[in-house]
């Protein structure tokens, strides 16, 4: 079993593989936040360019220190997820079951979206994970009317109780979960500064360990774009440091064609420096939202990047989740059924073997 898998967990907590349709925050140790390199400033950028060929010799061996339940991070292959918008009448289980019907198989995990005042985990976690689905739980530091919750506020203690409360929850929920607090923070300037991020991640972080949660993998969320050299972002400015990430999250969009700027992306290329990054820090990745749309002059081009997602993840041995954003959201139609090709790629993507991993939860 891979060291960073060393939690003792519960023999429920499998992983079955098949294929086919059907507080103050304390300072961090110098080992778990940024290291001086004096080599390159992005040396990540190096280890996604030899990954491709390296892939067919090597193992991923992450963080030994990182304890959570083995069946978050699957040895052999990805799970697919989906976070899927509900339509007109419909519950956010009727949407989930409803794509599941059309691609003939069930998701291994369920994402969803959390505001920070809103208590988790909800009735539909608990129901996504008798229906056999892991849970993932994207918590932002927002509150449900909108306002803001600074996060220089929550590394400074001022929200340890809610914190706490909601910890408990998660205990007594005792369930294998992903969380992930405040995806995108490159994204939201008005929360804080990049350092402010960072500690009231490891806060959040530090208390759930006090609270004795150990069903957990914290995902460290970010945007495809920031691990690009050409954004000029420094993605360790976000970075809570080794001890406190167990899984990089990236976002990764095939924006083609509604902004003006942006050309046909493959996912390789999308996600490729995010890739190098979490291999330099020994992470596994998972592909929180990811998505693409049509292109109007050529409709079997959306089923066919579907499709070479397969390959893809198989030439990254850290690429354990690929979780797809399925909804129309500001006009724009990431939905898989946006046309009945579209749907057959990615019917086509979800029942590959190395994408059908399945957990074993109950």
């Amino acid at each position: 079993m891979p060291p960073y898998r060393n939690f003792p967990a519960p023999e429920r907590y499998r992983v079955q593989t098949g294929e086919g349709r059907s507080r103050r925050a304390s300072a961090p140790s110098a080992s778990s936040t940024h290291r001086t390199i004096s080599y390159a400033r992005r040396p990540w950028t190096a280890v996604a360019a030899c990954l491709a060929l390296a892939s067919v010799f090597m193992a991923f061996v992450p963080d030994p220190a990182i304890a959570f339940p083995p069946v978050l991070v699957p040895e052999r292959g990805a799970y697919v997820g989906s976070s899927v918008g509900p339509r007109v009448g419909e519950t956010g289980q009727e949407a989930i079951r409803r794509v599941e019907r059309a691609i003939g198989r069930r998701f291994a995990i369920d994402h969803r979206f959390y505001r920070w005042d809103q208590v988790l985990p909800t009735r539909h976690e608990r129901a996504s994970y008798r229906a056999g689905k892991l849970p993932f739980l994207n918590w932002k530091a927002m509150r449900v009317d909108g306002s803001i919750v600074p996060w220089s506020e929550i590394a400074g203690g001022y929200h340890d109780d809610w914190i706490v409360e909601q910890a408990q929850r998660f205990r007594r929920f005792d369930a294998p979960a992903y969380l992930t607090f405040h995806h995108e923070p490159e994204n939201d300037a008005d929360f804080g500064t990049p350092g402010e991020f960072a500690s009231a991640f490891r806060h959040v972080v530090e208390i759930f360990r006090e609270q004795r949660v150990r069903t957990v993998a914290f995902a460290w969320t970010m945007m495809s774009w920031t691990f690009n050299e050409r954004s000029d972002r420094e993605p360790m400015d976000w970075y809570p440091g080794d001890g406190y990430v167990d899984i990089v999250g990236v976002d990764a969009y095939n924006w083609f064609p509604l902004r003006p700027e942006a050309a046909w992306s493959t996912f390789h290329d999308i996600i490729a420096p995010a890739m190098g990054f979490a291999a330099s820090r020994g992470k596994p990745v998972f592909v929180v939202e990811f998505g693409a749309m049509e292109d109007p002059d050529d409709l079997d081009r959306k089923a066919n990047w579907f499709r070479e997602i397969v390959e893809t993840s198989k030439g990254w041995p850290n690429l354990k989740g690929l979780i797809y954003f399925d909804k129309i959201k500001n006009g724009w139609p990431w939905n898989v059924d946006s046309s009945s090709k579209a749907l057959d790629g990615y019917t086509d993507m979800v029942h590959a073997k190395w994408l059908s991993v399945m957990p074993r939860v109950l």
